[in-house]
Protein backbone atom coordinates (compact mmCIF):
# COMPACT_ATOMS: atom_id res chain seq x y z
CA UNK A 1 0.00 0.00 0.00
CA UNK A 2 2.88 2.04 0.66
CA UNK A 3 4.28 1.87 -2.56
CA UNK A 4 1.50 2.71 -4.39
CA UNK A 5 1.23 5.99 -2.39
CA UNK A 6 4.58 7.02 -3.40
CA UNK A 7 4.03 5.51 -7.10
CA UNK A 8 0.86 8.09 -7.16
CA UNK A 9 3.11 10.67 -5.59
CA UNK A 10 5.38 10.08 -8.36
CA UNK A 11 2.73 10.70 -10.99
CA UNK A 12 1.66 14.01 -9.40
CA UNK A 13 5.15 15.08 -9.31
CA UNK A 14 5.74 14.07 -12.84
CA UNK A 15 2.42 15.97 -13.39
CA UNK A 16 3.48 19.26 -11.57
CA UNK A 17 6.92 19.47 -13.04
CA UNK A 18 5.49 19.70 -16.73
CA UNK A 19 2.70 22.02 -15.62
CA UNK A 20 5.57 24.51 -14.39
CA UNK A 21 7.50 23.90 -17.07
CA UNK A 22 4.24 24.84 -19.41
CA UNK A 23 4.04 28.25 -16.74
CA UNK A 24 7.55 29.34 -17.53
CA UNK A 25 7.21 29.20 -21.12
CA UNK A 26 9.81 26.25 -21.42
CA UNK A 27 9.49 25.94 -25.50
CA UNK A 28 11.00 22.65 -25.33
CA UNK A 29 7.91 20.71 -22.76
CA UNK A 30 5.54 18.33 -23.73
CA UNK A 31 2.10 19.23 -22.41
CA UNK A 32 0.69 16.84 -19.92
CA UNK A 33 -2.30 16.77 -21.47
CA UNK A 34 -0.43 15.22 -24.61
CA UNK A 35 1.65 13.08 -23.22
CA UNK A 36 -0.03 9.23 -22.30
CA UNK A 37 2.13 7.94 -18.89
CA UNK A 38 1.31 3.69 -20.05
CA UNK A 39 1.09 1.58 -16.38
CA UNK A 40 0.20 -1.39 -17.62
CA UNK A 41 0.12 -3.46 -20.93
CA UNK A 42 -2.06 -6.97 -21.41
CA UNK A 43 -1.33 -8.60 -24.63
CA UNK A 44 -3.35 -11.34 -25.68
CA UNK A 45 -4.30 -13.05 -29.12
CA UNK A 46 -6.99 -11.17 -31.73
CA UNK A 47 -10.20 -12.01 -30.11
CA UNK A 48 -12.31 -9.84 -32.92
CA UNK A 49 -13.30 -11.64 -36.34
CA UNK A 50 -11.67 -8.75 -37.89
CA UNK A 51 -8.55 -10.01 -36.72
CA UNK A 52 -8.17 -13.14 -36.82
CA UNK A 53 -9.00 -12.61 -40.38
CA UNK A 54 -5.96 -10.90 -40.75
CA UNK A 55 -4.10 -13.05 -38.98
CA UNK A 56 -5.71 -15.88 -41.16
CA UNK A 57 -4.47 -13.50 -44.59
CA UNK A 58 -1.03 -13.03 -43.36
CA UNK A 59 -0.10 -16.64 -42.74
CA UNK A 60 -1.52 -17.62 -46.04
CA UNK A 61 0.72 -14.94 -47.25
CA UNK A 62 3.81 -15.57 -46.07
CA UNK A 63 4.11 -19.62 -45.66
CA UNK A 64 7.99 -19.62 -45.44
CA UNK A 65 7.47 -18.22 -41.35
CA UNK A 66 5.30 -18.30 -39.19
CA UNK A 67 3.42 -15.23 -38.52
CA UNK A 68 0.91 -13.95 -35.94
CA UNK A 69 -1.04 -10.90 -34.57
CA UNK A 70 -1.16 -9.38 -31.08
CA UNK A 71 -3.73 -7.06 -29.27
CA UNK A 72 -1.97 -4.82 -26.75
CA UNK A 73 -4.19 -3.05 -24.29
CA UNK A 74 -1.97 -0.04 -22.77
CA UNK A 75 -3.51 1.50 -19.11
CA UNK A 76 -2.91 5.15 -19.43
CA UNK A 77 -3.41 7.87 -16.56
CA UNK A 78 -5.38 10.50 -16.98
CA UNK A 79 -3.91 13.09 -15.63
CA UNK A 80 -6.60 15.52 -15.48
CA UNK A 81 -8.85 12.68 -12.86
CA UNK A 82 -6.18 11.96 -10.29
CA UNK A 83 -6.63 15.03 -9.14
CA UNK A 84 -10.13 15.07 -9.29
CA UNK A 85 -12.25 16.02 -6.17
CA UNK A 86 -15.04 13.09 -5.20
CA UNK A 87 -18.36 12.90 -6.14
CA UNK A 88 -21.51 13.80 -3.73
CA UNK A 89 -21.42 9.67 -3.34
CA UNK A 90 -17.84 9.28 -2.21
CA UNK A 91 -16.73 8.27 -5.64
CA UNK A 92 -14.16 9.73 -8.31
CA UNK A 93 -15.96 11.97 -10.44
CA UNK A 94 -14.19 10.79 -13.47
CA UNK A 95 -12.09 7.18 -14.04
CA UNK A 96 -8.35 8.09 -13.31
CA UNK A 97 -7.50 5.76 -16.18
CA UNK A 98 -8.39 4.48 -19.95
CA UNK A 99 -7.76 1.06 -21.42
CA UNK A 100 -6.48 1.88 -25.35
CA UNK A 101 -6.31 -1.69 -27.52
CA UNK A 102 -4.46 -2.27 -31.31
CA UNK A 103 -3.50 -4.70 -33.27
CA UNK A 104 -0.55 -5.79 -34.94
CA UNK A 105 2.42 -8.27 -35.72
CA UNK A 106 5.09 -5.97 -33.34
CA UNK A 107 4.85 -4.56 -29.89
CA UNK A 108 6.93 -1.47 -31.78
CA UNK A 109 4.09 -1.37 -34.59
CA UNK A 110 1.11 -1.28 -32.37
CA UNK A 111 2.96 1.22 -30.14
CA UNK A 112 2.98 3.75 -32.82
CA UNK A 113 -0.13 3.06 -33.76
CA UNK A 114 -0.91 4.37 -30.52
CA UNK A 115 -0.37 7.35 -31.53
CA UNK A 116 -3.39 7.67 -34.17
CA UNK A 117 -5.79 6.24 -32.01
CA UNK A 118 -5.18 8.93 -29.10
CA UNK A 119 -4.14 12.56 -28.93
CA UNK A 120 -1.61 10.99 -26.33
CA UNK A 121 2.06 10.59 -26.91
CA UNK A 122 2.61 6.72 -25.39
CA UNK A 123 5.15 7.54 -22.21
CA UNK A 124 6.67 4.17 -21.08
CA UNK A 125 8.43 5.57 -18.21
CA UNK A 126 6.36 4.57 -15.93
CA UNK A 127 4.85 1.39 -17.02
CA UNK A 128 4.39 -1.02 -13.97
CA UNK A 129 3.17 -4.41 -15.04
CA UNK A 130 3.20 -6.71 -18.52
CA UNK A 131 0.07 -8.83 -18.21
CA UNK A 132 0.53 -11.76 -21.20
CA UNK A 133 -2.44 -14.04 -21.83
CA UNK A 134 -2.23 -17.64 -21.34
CA UNK A 135 -2.31 -18.21 -25.02
CA UNK A 136 0.40 -16.29 -25.91
CA UNK A 137 3.07 -17.32 -23.52
CA UNK A 138 2.12 -20.92 -24.92
CA UNK A 139 2.46 -20.11 -28.85
CA UNK A 140 5.16 -17.23 -28.93
CA UNK A 141 8.88 -17.21 -27.34
CA UNK A 142 8.62 -14.94 -24.28
CA UNK A 143 11.89 -13.44 -25.26
CA UNK A 144 11.34 -12.03 -28.79
CA UNK A 145 8.02 -11.28 -27.90
CA UNK A 146 9.69 -8.27 -24.90
CA UNK A 147 11.61 -7.90 -27.15
CA UNK A 148 10.33 -4.11 -28.03
CA UNK A 149 10.41 -3.45 -23.84
CA UNK A 150 14.14 -4.59 -23.17
CA UNK A 151 15.39 -2.08 -25.93
CA UNK A 152 13.63 0.56 -25.48
CA UNK A 153 15.41 3.22 -23.39
CA UNK A 154 12.19 4.50 -21.44
CA UNK A 155 11.40 0.83 -19.76
CA UNK A 156 13.03 0.10 -16.57
CA UNK A 157 13.96 -2.98 -15.38
CA UNK A 158 11.88 -3.68 -12.24
CA UNK A 159 8.31 -4.11 -14.32
CA UNK A 160 6.77 -6.91 -12.72
CA UNK A 161 5.54 -9.78 -15.29
CA UNK A 162 2.87 -11.82 -15.07
CA UNK A 163 0.65 -14.71 -17.40
CA UNK A 164 -3.27 -14.43 -16.87
CA UNK A 165 -5.36 -17.58 -17.16
CA UNK A 166 -7.70 -16.37 -19.54
CA UNK A 167 -7.63 -12.91 -21.59
CA UNK A 168 -4.95 -10.51 -20.42
CA UNK A 169 -6.76 -7.54 -21.01
CA UNK A 170 -9.80 -8.61 -18.37
CA UNK A 171 -6.92 -7.72 -15.72
CA UNK A 172 -6.82 -4.27 -16.73
CA UNK A 173 -10.69 -3.68 -16.54
CA UNK A 174 -11.42 -5.00 -13.39
CA UNK A 175 -12.40 -1.52 -11.39
CA UNK A 176 -10.48 -1.51 -8.23
CA UNK A 177 -11.64 -0.55 -5.14
CA UNK A 178 -9.37 1.46 -2.99
CA UNK A 179 -6.71 2.21 -5.54
CA UNK A 180 -7.41 4.64 -8.47
CA UNK A 181 -5.69 2.39 -10.96
CA UNK A 182 -6.39 -0.99 -11.62
CA UNK A 183 -2.88 -1.73 -12.08
CA UNK A 184 -2.07 -0.26 -8.39
CA UNK A 185 -4.38 -2.99 -7.13
CA UNK A 186 -2.65 -5.75 -8.85
CA UNK A 187 0.54 -4.66 -7.49
CA UNK A 188 -0.44 -4.28 -4.33
CA UNK A 189 -1.84 -7.98 -4.45
CA UNK A 190 2.26 -9.09 -4.62
CA UNK A 191 2.89 -7.25 -1.74
CA UNK A 192 0.92 -10.07 -0.18
CA UNK A 193 4.14 -12.85 -0.88
CA UNK A 194 5.28 -13.04 2.20
CA UNK A 195 2.06 -13.44 3.41
CA UNK A 196 1.33 -16.84 2.26
CA UNK A 197 3.17 -19.70 0.63
CA UNK A 198 0.64 -20.31 -2.56
CA UNK A 199 1.84 -16.95 -4.65
CA UNK A 200 4.97 -17.50 -6.83
CA UNK A 201 7.91 -14.87 -6.31
CA UNK A 202 7.22 -11.42 -8.48
CA UNK A 203 9.16 -11.77 -11.21
CA UNK A 204 11.33 -8.02 -12.72
CA UNK A 205 11.51 -7.53 -16.55
CA UNK A 206 15.60 -7.71 -15.72
CA UNK A 207 15.28 -10.77 -14.02
CA UNK A 208 13.55 -12.52 -16.49
CA UNK A 209 16.03 -11.15 -19.42
CA UNK A 210 18.75 -13.06 -17.51
CA UNK A 211 17.02 -16.01 -16.94
CA UNK A 212 15.43 -15.89 -20.54
CA UNK A 213 19.23 -15.11 -21.81
CA UNK A 214 21.02 -18.50 -19.74
CA UNK A 215 18.45 -20.82 -21.16
CA UNK A 216 17.13 -21.49 -17.59
CA UNK A 217 13.33 -22.59 -16.93
CA UNK A 218 11.54 -20.69 -14.28
CA UNK A 219 8.43 -19.68 -13.20
CA UNK A 220 6.08 -16.64 -13.54
CA UNK A 221 3.18 -15.34 -11.50
CA UNK A 222 -0.57 -16.45 -12.67
CA UNK A 223 -3.05 -13.48 -11.88
CA UNK A 224 -6.67 -14.90 -13.00
CA UNK A 225 -9.82 -12.66 -13.02
CA UNK A 226 -13.29 -13.79 -11.27
CA UNK A 227 -15.81 -11.40 -12.24
CA UNK A 228 -15.27 -7.90 -10.37
CA UNK A 229 -11.72 -9.21 -8.79
CA UNK A 230 -8.31 -10.71 -9.31
CA UNK A 231 -6.86 -13.45 -7.79
CA UNK A 232 -2.85 -13.63 -8.24
CA UNK A 233 -1.88 -17.34 -7.26
CA UNK A 234 -0.48 -20.16 -8.97
CA UNK A 235 2.45 -19.87 -11.60
CA UNK A 236 2.76 -20.40 -15.08
CA UNK A 237 5.92 -22.68 -16.08
CA UNK A 238 8.15 -21.49 -18.47
CA UNK A 239 10.51 -23.69 -20.55
CA UNK A 240 13.77 -22.99 -20.77
CA UNK A 241 15.84 -22.64 -24.18
CA UNK A 242 12.40 -22.32 -25.82
CA UNK A 243 11.58 -19.70 -23.02
CA UNK A 244 7.61 -20.50 -23.74
CA UNK A 245 4.62 -22.04 -21.26
CA UNK A 246 4.23 -25.31 -20.93
CA UNK A 247 1.74 -25.54 -18.02
CA UNK A 248 0.69 -24.12 -14.95
CA UNK A 249 1.63 -24.89 -10.93
CA UNK A 250 -1.55 -25.02 -8.71
CA UNK A 251 -1.76 -22.99 -5.51
CA UNK A 252 0.14 -26.16 -3.79
CA UNK A 253 2.41 -26.90 -6.45
CA UNK A 254 3.93 -23.36 -6.36
CA UNK A 255 3.86 -23.80 -2.38
CA UNK A 256 6.42 -26.73 -2.34
CA UNK A 257 8.70 -24.79 -4.96
CA UNK A 258 8.58 -22.39 -2.54
CA UNK A 259 9.32 -24.72 0.20
CA UNK A 260 12.27 -25.53 -1.73
CA UNK A 261 13.45 -22.03 -2.05
CA UNK A 262 13.53 -21.05 1.15
CA UNK A 263 10.60 -18.12 0.37
CA UNK A 264 7.96 -19.19 3.40
CA UNK A 265 7.17 -16.90 5.77
CA UNK A 266 4.13 -16.12 7.83
CA UNK A 267 2.10 -18.65 5.54
CA UNK A 268 0.36 -21.54 7.38
CA UNK A 269 0.48 -25.50 6.81
CA UNK A 270 -3.06 -27.17 7.27
CA UNK A 271 -2.88 -30.80 8.05
CA UNK A 272 -5.37 -33.33 10.11
CA UNK A 273 -4.54 -34.80 13.55
CA UNK A 274 -4.31 -38.73 12.77
CA UNK A 275 -6.09 -39.54 16.07
CA UNK A 276 -8.88 -36.89 16.00
CA UNK A 277 -9.33 -36.84 12.47
CA UNK A 278 -9.47 -32.97 13.13
CA UNK A 279 -7.64 -30.13 11.90
CA UNK A 280 -5.02 -28.53 12.85
CA UNK A 281 -3.31 -25.50 11.59
CA UNK A 282 0.84 -24.51 11.66
CA UNK A 283 1.52 -20.82 11.34
CA UNK A 284 5.19 -20.52 10.00
CA UNK A 285 7.21 -18.27 11.70
CA UNK A 286 10.62 -19.19 10.25
CA UNK A 287 12.41 -21.26 7.21
CA UNK A 288 15.38 -22.14 5.92
CA UNK A 289 16.31 -24.29 3.04
CA UNK A 290 18.97 -25.62 1.45
CA UNK A 291 19.91 -27.78 -1.65
CA UNK A 292 22.82 -29.99 -1.13
CA UNK A 293 23.84 -31.48 -4.03
CA UNK A 294 25.71 -35.04 -4.47
CA UNK A 295 28.05 -36.37 -6.54
CA UNK A 296 29.20 -39.79 -6.92
CA UNK A 297 31.38 -40.93 -10.06
CA UNK A 298 28.92 -40.32 -12.84
CA UNK A 299 25.36 -40.06 -10.67
CA UNK A 300 24.11 -36.94 -9.51
CA UNK A 301 21.31 -36.77 -6.51
CA UNK A 302 20.25 -33.80 -4.18
CA UNK A 303 18.83 -33.52 -0.66
CA UNK A 304 16.40 -31.14 -0.08
CA UNK A 305 17.39 -29.76 4.07
CA UNK A 306 14.31 -27.91 5.19
CA UNK A 307 13.87 -26.24 8.68
CA UNK A 308 11.10 -24.70 9.84
CA UNK A 309 9.81 -23.03 12.84
CA UNK A 310 6.41 -21.80 14.28
CA UNK A 311 3.07 -22.34 16.00
CA UNK A 312 0.05 -24.15 16.47
CA UNK A 313 -2.69 -21.29 15.06
CA UNK A 314 -5.86 -23.24 15.02
CA UNK A 315 -6.90 -26.65 15.88
CA UNK A 316 -10.25 -28.45 15.84
CA UNK A 317 -9.73 -30.58 18.87
CA UNK A 318 -12.65 -30.19 20.99
CA UNK A 319 -10.79 -32.00 24.27
CA UNK A 320 -7.39 -32.46 25.37
CA UNK A 321 -4.35 -29.99 26.26
CA UNK A 322 -2.02 -28.47 23.22
CA UNK A 323 0.76 -29.06 25.76
CA UNK A 324 0.70 -32.35 26.16
CA UNK A 325 3.83 -33.77 25.09
CA UNK A 326 2.02 -36.64 23.22
CA UNK A 327 -0.48 -34.15 21.33
CA UNK A 328 2.60 -31.95 20.66
CA UNK A 329 4.47 -35.29 19.46
CA UNK A 330 1.71 -35.79 17.02
CA UNK A 331 0.95 -32.73 15.81
CA UNK A 332 4.56 -32.11 14.54
CA UNK A 333 4.36 -35.33 12.73
CA UNK A 334 1.51 -34.46 10.96
CA UNK A 335 2.35 -30.90 10.03
CA UNK A 336 6.16 -32.31 8.97
CA UNK A 337 4.40 -34.96 6.71
CA UNK A 338 2.26 -32.93 5.29
CA UNK A 339 4.91 -30.57 3.76
CA UNK A 340 7.17 -33.24 2.46
CA UNK A 341 3.89 -34.61 0.75
CA UNK A 342 3.55 -31.07 -0.50
CA UNK A 343 6.83 -30.40 -1.54
CA UNK A 344 7.23 -33.87 -3.32
CA UNK A 345 3.68 -33.33 -5.72
CA UNK A 346 5.66 -30.21 -6.48
CA UNK A 347 8.60 -31.94 -7.58
CA UNK A 348 6.66 -34.56 -9.32
CA UNK A 349 4.53 -32.12 -11.82
CA UNK A 350 8.18 -29.78 -12.50
CA UNK A 351 10.54 -32.30 -12.44
CA UNK A 352 8.45 -35.70 -13.77
CA UNK A 353 6.16 -34.11 -15.90
CA UNK A 354 6.96 -30.93 -17.29
CA UNK A 355 10.99 -31.87 -16.96
CA UNK A 356 12.44 -28.35 -15.72
CA UNK A 357 14.45 -27.38 -13.13
CA UNK A 358 12.60 -23.87 -11.90
CA UNK A 359 13.83 -24.74 -7.83
CA UNK A 360 17.67 -23.68 -8.61
CA UNK A 361 18.94 -27.26 -8.54
CA UNK A 362 21.55 -26.77 -11.37
CA UNK A 363 22.67 -23.56 -9.81
CA UNK A 364 23.55 -25.46 -6.54
CA UNK A 365 25.56 -27.85 -8.87
CA UNK A 366 26.85 -25.24 -10.63
CA UNK A 367 28.38 -23.11 -7.36
CA UNK A 368 29.54 -26.87 -5.71
CA UNK A 369 30.87 -28.95 -8.85
CA UNK A 370 31.47 -26.55 -11.78
CA UNK A 371 33.37 -29.23 -13.74
CA UNK A 372 30.58 -31.64 -13.67
CA UNK A 373 28.18 -29.02 -14.23
CA UNK A 374 30.21 -28.13 -17.54
CA UNK A 375 29.07 -31.82 -18.76
CA UNK A 376 25.46 -31.29 -18.16
CA UNK A 377 24.60 -27.79 -18.49
CA UNK A 378 23.71 -28.50 -22.06
CA UNK A 379 20.26 -30.05 -21.64
CA UNK A 380 20.08 -29.89 -17.96
CA UNK A 381 16.15 -30.01 -17.43
CA UNK A 382 16.03 -33.15 -19.17
CA UNK A 383 19.18 -34.57 -17.37
CA UNK A 384 17.44 -33.18 -14.12
CA UNK A 385 14.26 -35.05 -14.84
CA UNK A 386 15.92 -38.17 -13.96
CA UNK A 387 18.08 -36.90 -10.46
CA UNK A 388 17.05 -38.19 -7.70
CA UNK A 389 16.10 -35.76 -4.80
CA UNK A 390 15.58 -36.37 -1.19
CA UNK A 391 13.57 -34.20 0.70
CA UNK A 392 14.24 -33.70 4.81
CA UNK A 393 12.14 -31.76 6.79
CA UNK A 394 12.66 -30.81 10.50
CA UNK A 395 9.99 -28.76 12.43
CA UNK A 396 9.81 -26.82 15.88
CA UNK A 397 6.41 -26.16 17.25
CA UNK A 398 7.56 -23.22 19.51
CA UNK A 399 4.61 -21.06 20.04
CA UNK A 400 0.37 -22.30 21.17
CA UNK A 401 -0.67 -19.19 21.02
CA UNK A 402 -3.88 -18.13 23.75
CA UNK A 403 -5.33 -21.46 23.77
CA UNK A 404 -3.18 -23.29 26.42
CA UNK A 405 -4.85 -25.61 28.09
CA UNK A 406 -8.51 -26.79 26.82
CA UNK A 407 -9.48 -28.40 30.73
CA UNK A 408 -8.88 -25.22 31.80
CA UNK A 409 -11.48 -23.36 29.65
CA UNK A 410 -13.88 -26.08 31.35
CA UNK A 411 -13.21 -25.00 34.67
Amino acid sequence: MGRNRYFIGIIFAFIFLINAGIMVGCWDQTEIEDLGIIVGVAIDKPKTAEGKEEEKKESERNLSYEKHRLTVTQQFVVSQAMGSKESSAGMPSQEAYSNVASEGNTLFQIASQFSTMSSRLPYYKHLKAIIISEEIAKSLNLEQLLNFFLREPEMTRDIQVMISKGCARDVLEVKPIKERLPVLALLSLTENEKKTARMAEKLMLGNMSKKMANGSSFLIPRVVTYGDSVQLAGAAVIKGKENTMIGWLGEEETEAINWILGKIEGSAVETVDKETKEFLVYEVKEQRSQIKPKVEGEKISFVVEIESEGGLGEDWLISGDAFEEAFMQRATEAIREEIVSIIYDGLTKTQKEFKVDVAGFGKQLYVQYPEVWEKVKENWDEYFSTVPVEVNVEIHVREFGMKGSKSMQHE
